[in-house]
């Protein structure tokens, strides 16, 4: 699986939406060597760039400004295009099962707690993209 979206040209484009800088440069250096790397620093700016441009996934942080987590969710999922079903990943240093529960329940595909491992991200981001491929044949 791996192998097949890495041969693509382009890389594919992945949008990280997290407001700490240090966060955002370390997810990067994660994920660079398989995806186009986007950055937004606030909820509002991922919601524009979501619908504007065509990522293979949203990484996404929850406590971010102008627009949280929670709102970029319900936000992308109420379009009625599709976006809609574009694969959301959720890393929050301060989530707790509450919250996970409800970004879940809001139509995050997967919730983890920071820091992730890199191989975890990969592997979500890659399953949540084949899933949302197949719905979309």
């Amino acid at each position: 699986m791996t192998e097949l979206l890495k041969n693509q040209e382009p890389l594919p484009k992945l949008l990280i939406a997290e407001d700490d800088g240090y966060a955002s440069q370390m997810i990067t250096q994660m994920l660079d060597d398989e995806f186009e790397i986007e950055q937004v620093n606030n909820g509002k700016d991922a919601v524009e760039r979501c619908l504007t441009e065509d990522y293979i996934a949203l990484l996404l942080d929850v406590g971010l400004p102008k627009m949280d987590g929670f709102d970029v969710i319900r936000t992308l999922r109420e379009q009625k295009n599709p976006i809609a079903y574009l694969p959301i990943i959720v890393q929050s240093a301060h989530c707790d099962e509450t919250d996970h529960a409800h970004l879940l329940e809001l139509g995050a595909n997967e919730v983890f707690t920071k820091p992730t491992q890199t191989d975890k991200l990969k592997y979500s981001i890659y399953k949540w993209h084949t899933k949302r491929t197949t719905q979309a044949t």
